[in-house]
């Protein structure tokens, strides 16, 4: 997986879990949010308002905007929940995800990839790659 990257980079990718990982990405994805001005003047707007109906539009924000930015949002917060969610069962159980959800993760990072090619999907594409990577061959 990693031998274009140097060997102390390599180490501490597999020192991490994939949910980890996933943990990072999602906080990633939240700290864009806030870099874009655009998102983050939203969410600004969306704050102040109350956030309580915001998605429908505040301030000179359309409908369209509150809900993308609202979505951007809430999936950074769903990446940093189900990567904690997959560290605490590869802590707790001692052993890599099923090779099942592997699997799912893939096919929802290529559709991801496909539908966005200029995007963070890319991430989770090699997050699911490491999970199977992870994951016992007779299980794949």
């Amino acid at each position: 997986m990693g031998f274009f990257l140097p060997k102390k980079f390599q180490e501490l990718v597999w020192m991490v879990s994939s949910g980890q990982l996933l943990i990072a990405t999602g906080m990633g994805h939240e700290i864009v949010g806030f870099i874009i001005p655009e998102l983050r003047d939203r969410t600004i707007a969306m704050l102040r308002h109350g956030w309580f109906n915001t998605s429908n539009g505040v301030e000179s924000y359309s409908r369209w905007e509150t809900a993308t930015c609202f979505w951007f949002h809430w999936a950074g917060v769903l990446m940093v929940v189900t990567g904690w969610l997959m560290h605490c069962y590869e802590k707790d159980c001692k052993k890599p995800l099923p090779a099942s959800f592997a699997w799912m993760f893939l096919v929802l990072s290529i559709m991801g990839v496909v539908a966005c090619p200029l995007s963070g999907f890319w991430l989770g594409l090699a997050i699911a790659i490491r999970q199977l990577w992870c994951t016992p061959s007779k299980t794949r």
